[in-house]
């Protein structure tokens, strides 16, 4: 199993992996690596959590082996001008943006960007740019709800309860749960929604 701080460690070698060659930005001795999240605004919470998880990962690394980080805040500016920021300080890969609107900004941005693994999915009927260089990762609720349920039955728990929202989002999310509680063991018992 892949556990975020994995996937975002090895977020940068995929993106190396799939180019053909080599953006401005990589070279034989360093990577210029930039983070697109909101660090003030609603989403400050998702952006900060996610800024200070790349940092301690940035940080456990010994100093001569780190990448250049650039932190690029879209909860003051736009992410259009965040990714024009980037590009222009070199950046060879860019992390995010995280939530849906800017994932969907950032696709329509037109100018040549660097490597870009938004932290989110575009909506259904959007579609994601031309080329190589636009790349979508996130866990969907269903997934998180499956971890969940995986962890609780590894530390020996066999019952549980799950609140989730009502309508057809929340019964998916306890469907999985579920499902995976199951597997591994457990039991769960359904109780009316309150909406």
């Amino acid at each position: 199993m892949l556990s975020r701080r994995s996937a975002l460690l090895a977020a940068p070698a995929l993106l190396l992996a799939a180019e053909s060659m080599a953006p401005s930005g990589i070279f034989n001795d360093r990577i210029v690596f930039g983070q697109a999240a909101p660090l003030d605004g609603p989403a400050a919470a998702l952006g900060t959590g996610m800024r200070d998880g790349i940092l301690a990962a940035f940080y456990a690394d010994p100093a001569a082996s780190r990448p250049r980080l650039r932190v690029y805040d879209t909860g003051n500016r736009s992410v259009a001008d965040a990714l024009a920021e980037a590009v222009r300080a070199g950046a060879g890969i860019v992390l995010g943006p995280l939530a849906r609107d800017e994932v969907a900004a950032a696709a329509e941005w037109p100018g040549r960007r660097p490597p870009l693994l938004a932290l989110n999915f575009l909506q259904a009927d959007a579609a994601a740019p031309a080329g190589e260089r636009f790349y979508q990762f996130a866990l969907s609720p269903e997934d998180e709800a499956r971890l969940v349920a995986r962890r609780a039955g590894a530390d020996g728990r066999r019952r549980a309860i799950a609140l989730v929202p009502a309508g057809d989002g929340g019964a998916r999310v306890l469907a999985a749960f579920r499902a995976e509680l199951e597997t591994a063991g457990g039991r769960g018992r359904r109780r009316g929604n309150r909406g």
